[in-house]
């Protein structure tokens, strides 16, 4: 109708059988089907200290020219939290190149991109992580001009019993199955969690199969080596 797509992606472009940015479940079932749209499937996210941080919003984290819209309420992927106000969140939100814009913890904080352990007060705005349970869309966004909400990907051996807990999970690695390991990361339950295709168990943990060998299914215990021809 008279809505722009630049400034209302979710509606404009629902029905066109893409996930596309700005799109999720909640109102794009048709093209994202039942899961929210996931940052790492884009690759937009950075690792601080082994952890994975991103944006609610899905924005790059490498790219210097940031246009900022007004985004509508948007869910938290499955196996991610609003990332806490630690020292960790604060290094991943100093790493995105985009100065004077500011990442929102779960506390409410913000805090400046580009510039390390910066805090700024959220002054005049009460409640900078706004959140909406009528709707949809359902979920969280920022109420600070320039702001983005911070999210971070539950570590393996946790899983995310709340969109802001990371809860350690019970049992061992060692009592899961061949290819497994105990709440791979990014888990929405506690139990053992297949090693993703590219993966295998090693010890406790997954790991990516080594130069010129490779896995070809889920929940591998060991690499294959690739067949003449061909590599990895």
């Amino acid at each position: 109708g008279s809505e722009n797509p630049a400034l209302c992606l979710a509606d404009c472009f629902c029905g066109d059988g893409a996930c596309s940015e700005g799109e999720n479940s909640l109102v794009c079932e048709s093209d994202c089907g039942s899961e929210p749209l996931n940052p790492v499937i884009t690759g937009n996210y950075v690792e601080v200290e082994g952890i994975r941080f991103a944006t609610l919003e899905n924005m790059d984290p490498h790219s210097t020219s940031v246009t900022y819209l007004t985004f509508p309420f948007a869910a938290v992927p499955k196996g991610w939290v609003i990332a806490p106000n630690s020292s960790v969140a604060v290094s991943a939100i100093s790493s995105y190149p985009w100065a004077a814009h500011f990442g929102i913890t779960a506390s409410g904080d913000l805090h400046q991109t580009f510039w390390p352990d910066s805090y700024f007060s959220p002054g005049s705005y009460a409640n900078p992580l706004e959140t909406s349970n009528v709707g949809p869309p359902y979920g969280y966004k920022s109420s600070v001009p320039d702001g983005v909400v911070m999210i971070m990907e539950c570590e393996q051996g946790t899983f995310a019993a709340s969109d802001f807990v990371c809860q350690i999970c019970s049992g061992s690695s060692s009592d899961c199955g061949s290819g497994q390991v105990l709440c791979y990361r990014g888990a929405v339950t506690d139990g053992c969690s297949d090693c993703l295709v590219g993966e295998y168990k090693s010890g406790n943990e997954c790991v990516q199969c080594p130069s010129g060998t490779y896995s070809g299914s889920a929940a591998a215990s060991a690499c294959d080596e690739c067949p003449p021809g061909t590599y990895a």
